[in-house]
């Protein structure tokens, strides 16, 4: 569908007293002396000033949220990475801590064998010695 066609384009109509590119062929807008044509004209160039100080004003505000928003996001890549090294020195520290503490529990499981072998023995020993003394009779 190109476009509507207008039901009357030839008649002219209330509407075309705004439109700078028609002629009005009855004359009407000369009846306001000239007034609505003017008039139409200062609302057309104020409409096309305040669409640009509007324009600008979008423009400038797009560049500082754009700038700030920005510099937000590279500011948290650097922050991530801060926070990534941080973490990776963290796993290191935790990993050479839990190293450590396997080390310590496999030293401490070998000392509780020893002295657990040591008791052993010295309990063997105090038996023995309290066999050689009750074997040994006093009557005899």
């Amino acid at each position: 569908m190109p476009g509507k066609q207008l039901l009357k384009p030839i008649q002219w109509k209330y509407c075309d007293y705004f439109w700078a590119d028609k002629k009005d062929p009855q004359g009407n807008g000369t009846m306001e002396e000239g007034s609505l044509g003017e008039a139409w004209v200062q609302v057309k160039k104020s409409l096309t000033d305040e669409e640009e100080v509007h324009l600008k004003f979008s423009t400038k505000h797009h560049r500082e949220i754009e700038k700030s928003l920005i510099n937000f996001c590279e500011d948290f890549k650097k922050d991530m990475k801060k926070c990534d090294h941080h973490n990776a020195d963290l796993c290191m520290k935790l990993t050479s801590c839990y190293t450590f503490v396997g080390n310590t529990q496999k030293a401490l499981t070998e000392w509780q064998r020893d002295v657990e072998m040591k008791t052993q023995q010295l309990e063997i020993k105090l038996s023995n010695k309290k066999e050689d003394k009750h074997g040994e009779s006093p009557t005899g």
